[in-house]
């Protein structure tokens, strides 16, 4: 069943309502699929023409650089004031499958090539380099390239060598956050938005910050949500041992 979150603009209340979609309908995947720097496949907005929520237009994908800002800033403002509307949909918004420590670790550890070496294979799934020709046919392993090297800020080149280790779509812009984030978070260290080449050329600061603070706070509500969870289950636990103990008791006296 598909969760979906309706929430108001806090930048733009007079024209904007805004929706997460967990799943969405095929007709939005297909619209996402036709329009470029969607922010998530996940993140829609309507028009309201000043009347609050009321929609008066179709759901359509937050595309434009100001709108996600405003619409990530919106979800989190959303949250904060009504947490019983976070769903496990929302802990892989900033994608599924991202690196963890072991990934992180491996993608640091990895050295640029020498031009006088043989081609170098590496491979993400197995967490391994090689000099072996026999990687060039598998589909496993990629050639190690040389341009991530070339970038200053470590963690460009490290989100370049992943990005480069894959066989995937094209990442949204909710996930090269979410992949920068995870890589920081396996190496204990901050992104840091002007260190970066890359995050400067498709985003900007103000849209980064509120990305780390929406992820913050899912991260936050779904561990809240874990222990709230594990509280009642000890706490159902306990209570059917206790009326065990005393079934067992009456029925023995």
């Amino acid at each position: 069943m598909s969760q979906q979150i309706r929430f108001e603009s806090v930048l733009n209340p007079d024209k904007y309502g805004y929706a997460f979609e967990s799943s969405g309908t095929t007709e939005l995947w297909d619209i996402c699929y036709r329009t470029r720097n969607i922010l998530s496949y996940h993140s829609f907005y309507f028009e309201t023409l000043g009347d609050g929520r009321t929609q008066h237009t179709p759901l359509m994908p937050v595309a434009s650089l100001e709108l996600h800002l405003d619409w990530m800033l919106s979800l989190a403002n959303h949250l904060s004031a009504h947490p019983e509307d976070y769903g496990y949909e929302l802990r892989g918004f900033f994608g599924y499958s991202m690196p963890n420590v072991e990934t992180a670790q491996f993608l640091a550890s990895i050295k640029e090539p020498k031009e006088t070496d043989p081609a170098v294979y590496y491979s993400i799934n197995e967490l391994k380099v090689s000099k072996s020709e026999n990687k060039r046919h598998d589909k496993r392993w990629f050639k190690l390239p040389s341009d991530p090297f070339k970038l200053y800020y470590e963690l460009d080149r490290y989100v370049s060598l992943w990005n480069q280790g894959q066989d995937a779509r094209t990442l949204t812009p909710i996930e090269w956050f979410g992949l920068y984030f995870s890589l920081a978070d396996g190496l204990n260290k901050c992104v840091s938005f002007h260190a970066s080449d890359s995050l400067q050329k498709w985003t900007n600061e103000e849209t980064f910050k509120t990305a780390r603070v929406l992820r913050e706070l899912i991260f936050a509500l779904d561990s809240t949500q874990r222990a709230r969870h594990n509280v009642e289950s000890i706490t159902g636990n306990h209570l059917r041992a206790k009326a065990a103990i005393q079934t067992a008791t009456q029925v023995a006296a």
